[in-house]
């Protein structure tokens, strides 16, 4: 009993000593996880009846195997040795290839301007309608950076035209919503570019424009019949609709104001040229705007010559040409008479137009005739069909009109046909050249101051008269001295 009790006393002492000498506790027992199977080093015979199936700690000697053998060391493997990573269990195969290290951080460089954007525009601002024209408004520079940072002071450049580089003319901030604006004078006549710079960004694209110079052109016709309006046309600078453009006539007391119309579409422009009508001569005319500053812009002057011209114009009678002085039972109709619209001098010194309707075969005589008077300037007070004063004789005379066609009977004779009926006979210059009616009373009454031939006033038909041996050289009779008006033929 002795000799037993004091082996197994010996083999508890050595099993502390095994796991001293080289037995390493697990890594389970490290890391307090699942059980590792026991080390390879042990054989599986050693392990006592009855021993625990959790491994056994070197620090719990009454769970500790006891044995009787001397410990054991496993055989050097020949494999190069490796390294264990942390927590790896002890015996477990292991790679040839390193782990590769972690992933680096991707640098974040720092934030800078080069990603700004810097835009920019031009607007004419209080220029109302008259966009780029000089002295009108200011030009105003607007933009936006992005992104956008508010405060961020830009540089305002302008080459000014003709100019070979840029130069600074202000300096904007950004708003909250990174725009800015700037404005400044209109600038000269030319192209202005401007550009916006922000430090350290990539400057604006170039925005450029055309400030022109109000302007107006024109053009006339050298000379037009003095009794028609000829018209001028121009084009207005800016080219836009809308503008106020006036003809100016030049007269004694300075440029005056004729027509006034407005541009169309283009800024082109058509007036007639009223100033000068019916008088004979040069007139001096002019185009002309203002600006809204004041500034007045004028074409170059061109002179219109206003000729004297009796531009006949010769149709057939229609029933409106004679509603008063042609009734049924006529000796003859409209079909049978001519209306003819020539130019003719007035007392006034000027070119009136007037009307004769007379016998289709007396119109190559009667042109030949008022041609002669028309040349010679031989004054006529008015021309019109009798009509216009009810076809009364007496009236007409009074208004010294000189008419041809009327079917009425003879003044003062009312059981006669006047010639004037068939269209061959023409009055002229009633109070000039007044008529004797058959009862020895001369009219018109306002003609009396005429009855005496002498002194030969204007107007006057004497045998020495142009005009009168015009009409007779012409196949007319003349009722000289008792009827100095009238001719028939």
């Amino acid at each position: 009993m002795m000799r037993r009790s004091t082996a197994l006393a010996m083999a508890a002492v050595l099993v502390p000593a095994a796991g001293a000498l080289g037995v390493a506790p697990s890594a389970w027992a490290l890391a307090g996880s699942t059980p590792a199977p026991a080390p390879s080093s042990l054989p599986a015979g050693n392990s006592l009846p009855g021993a625990p199936t959790r491994p056994a700690s070197a620090d719990d000697p009454a769970t500790a195997a006891p044995t009787t053998s001397a410990p054991t060391t496993s055989a050097p493997t020949t494999s190069a040795p490796t390294s264990e990573a942390p927590g790896a269990p002890v015996g477990a195969p292991t790679s040839t290839t390193p782990p590769a290290p972690p992933p680096s951080p991707r640098p974040t460089a720092p934030r800078t301007h080069d990603s700004q954007q810097v835009r920019v525009s031009l607007q004419c601002a209080g220029c109302g309608g008259w966009d780029w024209v000089a002295g009108v408004g200011q030009t105003r520079v607007v933009g936006m950076v992005l992104p956008a940072r508010a405060g961020t002071p830009v540089r305002i450049l302008r080459k000014a035209p003709g100019a070979a580089a840029y130069v600074q003319v202000a300096t904007a901030t950004t708003g909250t919503s990174g725009a800015f604006s700037w404005t400044g004078p209109m600038g000269a006549v030319g192209t202005s570019s401007y550009q916006a710079v922000v430090e350290g960004a990539p400057a604006s694209a170039q925005v450029a424009r055309a400030v022109v110079a109000p302007s107006v052109t024109m053009t006339v016709p050298p000379a037009t019949d003095t009794l028609k309006n000829p018209p001028v046309t121009g084009v207005v600078s800016p080219r836009i609709a809308g503008i106020r453009v006036r003809t100016e006539v030049l007269t004694p007391a300075g440029w005056r104001t004729s027509q006034i119309g407005t541009t169309r579409a283009g800024g082109a422009f058509t007036l007639p040229l009223t100033y000068g009508q019916g008088t004979v001569g040069v007139v001096t005319v002019r185009t002309a705007i203002t600006v809204p500053n004041g500034v007045v812009a004028a074409s170059p002057s061109r002179g219109i010559n206003r000729v004297a011209v009796m531009d006949p114009v010769v149709r057939g009678t229609v029933a409106a040409d004679v509603p008063r002085t042609h009734r049924a039972g006529c000796p003859v109709g409209p079909a049978s008479l001519r209306t003819i619209d020539m130019n003719h001098w007035g007392f006034d010194g000027r070119i009136h137009r007037g009307r004769l309707v007379i016998r289709t075969a007396n119109v190559t005589p009667i042109l030949n005739s008022f041609q002669t008077a028309f040349n010679g300037r031989f004054p006529i007070r008015e021309m019109r069909d009798a009509s216009v004063y009810g076809g009364d004789d007496i009236i007409s005379m009074e208004h010294d009109n000189t008419n041809g066609f009327n079917c009425r009977r003879v003044t003062g004779n009312p059981y006669r046909m006047s010639p004037h009926s068939y269209g061959t006979s023409v009055d002229i210059n009633t109070v000039e050249n007044p008529y004797r009616i058959p009862s020895g009373v001369w009219l018109p009454k306002n003609g009396q101051a005429y009855v005496a031939r002498t002194p030969y006033r204007p107007g006057m038909l004497t045998p020495s008269t142009p005009f009168t041996k015009a009409l007779l050289g012409n196949g007319f009779t003349w009722l000289s001295g008792f009827d100095w008006q009238h001719f028939q033929r």
